[in-house]
C-alpha cells in the first residue's frame, strides 16, 4: 500500500526534476516494481500466496500488459 501512495507523490517530483513525463513514468514503474518484488518475496517466504488465485489472474494480466504495451503511443 505504501508503494502506491509514494508513487503518486514520486511521479510529479520526477517529472519536475527531469522535464520528461515518459521518462518519469518509466522510472516510477521501475521503482514500484522493485518494491512490489520485495513485498512479493516476503509473502512467498511466509506462505501467504494462494497459487490458485495466481493461476486464474496471472494469464489475463500478462496478456493485458503485452497488449497495452503494443498499442501504447510513444
Amino acid at each position: 500500500m505504501l508503494g502506491l501512495v509514494l508513487g503518486t507523490l514520486r511521479l510529479p517530483l520526477i517529472v519536475a526534476l527531469t522535464g520528461s513525463p515518459l521518462s518519469a513514468a518509466g522510472t516510477n514503474i521501475a521503482i514500484s516494481a522493485a518494491s512490489a518484488a520485495a513485498g512479493a518475496l516476503r509473502h512467498l517466504r511466509e506462505g501467504r500466496v494462494d497459487w490458485r488465485i495466481v493461476a486464474w489472474t496471472a494469464p489475463p494480466s500478462i496478456v493485458g500488459a503485452v497488449v497495452g504495451a503494443l498499442v501504447a503511443d510513444d
